[in-house]
């Protein structure tokens, strides 16, 4: 089974590891922010993100969570809608359940039963959990999308715009680490 780990060794894009080297990298000099719009868009896609990042790891800064979105977008890319992986575990663990547990005393009938009714509850559990990586991809293409963009838009003030944005988003997943 893939883990977040696995998900981000697969990341091979150079990534802002700092606040100063992001800014660097997003540094824009001249000119008015005129595009509020796409700034308010971009703080929905950052608040969005963070809830599915909260999902899998504690503690994410804005740095964190740009290396994160990255190594889970490139897994999408490479693998897309791919859970075979998933689905093998969940047939190892049935298989392993059923034989111990047939190994035991108890009468065929009621072991069935409760076979089944752990079956259930396990194969909901690995939907849900292939239900929120597919929904933490959706999110993080969006953001890489609007990550793409940012790095198009030249000659817009930082300072004014882009800037404080970041400082109060940063500030704002540091406290909800705590």
């Amino acid at each position: 089974m893939k883990t977040i780990q696995d998900f981000l060794i697969l990341s091979t894009t150079k990534i802002p590891f700092t606040v100063p080297e992001f800014m660097s990298i997003y540094s824009i000099k001249d000119d008015k922010w005129e595009k509020e719009a796409e700034l308010s868009l971009v703080q929905n896609k950052f608040s969005q993100i963070f809830f599915h990042c909260r999902e899998f790891k504690e503690g994410e800064t804005i740095i964190d969570m740009f290396y994160l979105s990255e190594g889970i977008y490139r897994y999408s890319l490479i693998v897309p809608e791919n859970y075979d992986d998933m689905i093998a575990v969940a047939k190892k663990w049935h298989e392993t359940f059923r034989e111990q547990y047939l190994l035991s005393g108890r009468e065929k009938s009621s072991k069935d039963d409760t076979i089944n009714d752990y079956k259930k509850k396990f194969e909901s559990w690995i939907s849900e959990e292939i239900n929120r990586v597919g929904q933490f991809c959706d999110e993080c293409e969006k953001l890489n999308v609007l990550f793409k963009q940012f790095a198009l838009v030249v000659k817009d003030d930082w300072e004014t715009g882009l800037k404080p944005i970041i400082h109060m988003i940063d500030k704002k997943f540091q406290k909800s680490s705590k």
